[in-house]
């Protein structure tokens, strides 16, 4: 019973990482990621994935603050810094095996995306966390992160195409002889 709602968790968490790449400004994408964030926490820990949950609990306190970064204190970037060095000792703490390497590498590919202040970088840094995040999921059981990682890489790939393909095509045309 547990591991099905483990899943449904998991699920929720899901829709709220495609709807996340699917928005064009960072404090929209930072705060469906605090909701996925959020959800992910509870779906790892009933799996007990304690990395992964370690990492997002960590991906919420993230999250709160870059949503803030208009405001003095959360745009320092010190902030950067210390959620990379928070990953790393949060992942040692909650090591269970090589796998483990896999959220701790992904989440700081996704804190420098949300440092970064142009949602185009922002798309392009987050990319390769999804691999990483891929693998620890099947390795952990997780159908729904399976699913996210799966959903977030071509939600990624659409809004690269929508938000920064199109646009760059558009922009450099080339004018008719």
């Amino acid at each position: 019973m547990v591991f099905y709602l483990a899943q449904a968790l998991g699920f929720v968490g899901l829709l709220f990482a495609i709807i996340s790449f699917q928005k064009n400004s960072n404090k929209e994408i930072v705060f469906f990621q605090l909701l996925g964030s959020l959800t992910f926490v509870l779906h790892f820990t009933l799996l007990g994935a304690y990395t992964g949950a370690g990492m997002n609990v960590l991906g919420v306190l993230r999250n709160i603050v870059f949503f803030n970064r208009e405001k003095e204190w959360a745009n320092k970037k010190l902030w950067l810094y210390v959620f990379i060095l928070m990953y790393i000792i949060v992942g040692l703490l909650s090591w269970k095996n090589s796998y483990s390497i896999l959220p701790i590498i992904g989440m700081i590919f996704t804190t420098v995306a949300f440092w970064v202040k142009d949602p185009k970088y922002t798309r392009l840094i987050a990319f390769p966390s999804s691999p990483c995040w891929l693998i620890y999921n099947f390795v952990n059981l997780s159908v729904a992160g399976v699913l996210t990682e799966i959903f977030a890489v071509s939600s990624l790939l659409i809004a690269m195409f929508r938000f920064d393909f199109l646009k760059q095509t558009k922009e450099y045309e080339p004018t008719p002889l």
